[in-house]
């Protein structure tokens, strides 16, 4: 799922939504001078874009490529953001990605907690796995429009 399209999709019909920055992406690239000042900037326009207004951008600040030795932290800080009626879209935990697979083990301590829907997404698999990491997963599709 283009977490973007969903976004758009979900604004244009008028559910407000909340998005998370986990990180600010600042240890993407070995050269990172400004960059978590420079990615925060492209994500709040890209959002805006999309209709989420930066009042609805909560930045936790996590250390970036470190996500995982503050899971217990991460869990703290989303359970306030969420209750039984929301719908939690978070990373798949098999990503690829150390980050990424905190964050969807966070996202799904939260949801069962609080009795929230989780909805998963991948991002890094598409570059770093193959068909048959998706074997035995529960697969839905997301219809774009014009």
């Amino acid at each position: 799922m283009a977490v973007d399209v969903l976004i758009k999709a979900l604004r244009t019909n008028g559910v407000d939504v909340i998005v998370v920055a986990v990180t600010d992406g600042e240890h993407a690239y070995a050269d990172n001078q400004g960059l978590a000042r420079l990615r925060r900037e492209e994500q709040t326009r890209a959002l805006a874009r999309l209709g989420v207004r930066e009042d609805k951008i909560l930045r936790l600040g996590l250390p970036d490529s470190s996500v995982a030795t503050r899971e217990k932290e991460l869990v703290e800080r989303l359970r306030p953001q969420v209750n039984s009626e929301a719908q939690i879209v978070a990373p798949w935990v098999g990503d690829f990605h150390p980050d990424h697979e905190a964050c969807a083990r966070a996202a799904d301590i939260v949801a069962r907690e609080t009795g929230a829907s989780l909805v998963t997404y991948f991002f890094w698999t598409w570059h770093r796995g193959n068909l048959s990491t998706l074997d035995g997963l529960e697969l839905r599709s997301f219809t774009l429009t014009d």
